[in-house]
């Protein structure tokens, strides 16, 4: 067991207020990875083989927690890969321009956020332990960015695989993995707050409404922005008079 001082990360369900409480009702908070793979072999053999055991795994999933899907949901894609026509039963699909030549990308429409006071770096994956509906359709995209400087969702976009125009998601299935990557190697620990309307401003307009602003700007240079205006500062305070654990 880690002696190291654990780090704070601060989440929540990322939504409009109108929608947040039936998203915080139906989503389940995040999981540790390694509490969701299947049981280790038994018997005789059970050190030797056991998958669990392995320190490798153990280091490589002490930071990495699983989120999964709210709801199950399926949908069709046709027409242009740049403006293509959703149809669907379900309404949780918002459209996406194709990220991929020749692909389709699609948003199922749930977000999270974390946030930290100290140096933590969050890492989004397809969630590769686990056989799930959506990876025969298509794959989360990927990325990572620093949660102590930058204030902003982790969203679910798939980008569909050649030649796919279907995709669907299965309720409680892992959407994807979150890793939290600390200074030294410190495990950390998550808490829950709620979103308030003025959490959910600073997140939007610092990714929406600057984009037109600051095209193309780098992460260093959000940053600093974000750093050099006290934003972290403001947020942070707003967190901590608003948690829920």
């Amino acid at each position: 067991m880690s002696t190291k001082t654990p780090v704070i990360v601060y989440w929540s369900p990322y939504a409009r207020l109108d929608r947040l409480s039936y998203v915080n009702l139906i989503s389940e908070q995040p999981k540790k990875l390694y509490s969701t793979l299947p049981p280790p072999i038994m018997g005789e053999l059970k050190n030797a083989a056991s998958y669990h055991l392995c320190k490798s795994l153990q280091k490589l999933t002490k930071n990495m927690y699983v989120i999964s899907a709210p709801l199950s949901a399926s949908a069709n894609l046709s027409g242009n890969f740049d403006n293509s026509f959703i149809n669907s039963s379900d309404g949780v699909w918002n459209n996406r321009v194709g990220s991929m030549s020749g692909t389709y990308s699609i948003d199922y429409d749930f977000s999270w956020i974390f946030f930290a006071e100290e140096p933590v770096v969050i890492r989004q994956t397809p969630p590769y332990f686990h056989n799930t509906s959506s990876s025969l359709h298509g794959y989360v995209t990927s990325g990572s960015f620093d949660i102590d400087k930058w204030f902003r969702p982790i969203n679910v976009t798939f980008n569909l695989w050649d030649g796919v125009n279907t995709i669907n998601v299965t309720k409680d299935e892992p959407l994807f993995y979150v890793e939290f990557e600390t200074k030294d190697g410190r495990p950390v620990v998550l808490k829950q707050f709620e979103l308030t309307q003025e959490l959910y401003d600073y997140c939007y307009q610092a990714t929406v409404l600057t984009k037109p602003v600051l095209p193309l700007a780098s992460l260093d240079n959000l940053y600093s922005r974000f750093k050099n205006s006290n934003r972290d500062k403001k947020i942070l305070k707003i967190i901590k008079d608003n948690l829920l654990n």
